[in-house]
């Protein structure tokens, strides 16, 4: 089964069954490349972007956004994760959310500066906000 993936889309990953996080696609543009993050209830990773139950339909408990497991892949490895890596797609964030998701991915120590630049640009942004 394929799926189409956009900026702000929610899933899970066939080739991390034993780690169920929900991914979110922080950003992605087919030419570029796709930006994933996880998030996790475990509290023990940056605190950057923090969920509150109700912020979507799959966050239950506080959840943060671990961007020390950010992932760039690239456009190809994109067509491999649509063709044959998700196993079930959740709601998208809302628009809101998803601004915080990208705002710590602008303000992370562990986003690399190409992770950054994709977002900034995404953004309309020359450099990343304080935070």
């Amino acid at each position: 089964m394929s799926h189409s993936i956009a900026t702000g889309d929610t899933f899970h990953l066939k080739a991390a069954v034993t780690n169920p996080h929900l991914y979110v696609a922080a950003y992605h543009d087919p030419l570029k490349g796709l930006l994933l993050v996880n998030m996790t209830s475990d509290m023990k990773y940056e605190a950057t972007c923090i969920l509150n139950p109700g912020e979507h339909p799959f966050v239950k408990v506080r959840t943060l956004i671990a961007y020390e497991h950010a992932r760039l892949y690239t456009a190809y490895d994109c067509q491999q994760i649509e063709a044959q890596g998700i196993t079930q797609k959740h709601a998208p964030l809302a628009p809101e959310v998803l601004r915080r998701v990208q705002d710590g991915v602008l303000n992370s120590r562990f986003t690399d500066r190409r992770m950054k630049a994709l977002v900034q640009e995404a953004l309309g942004q020359s450099k990343p906000p304080k935070s």
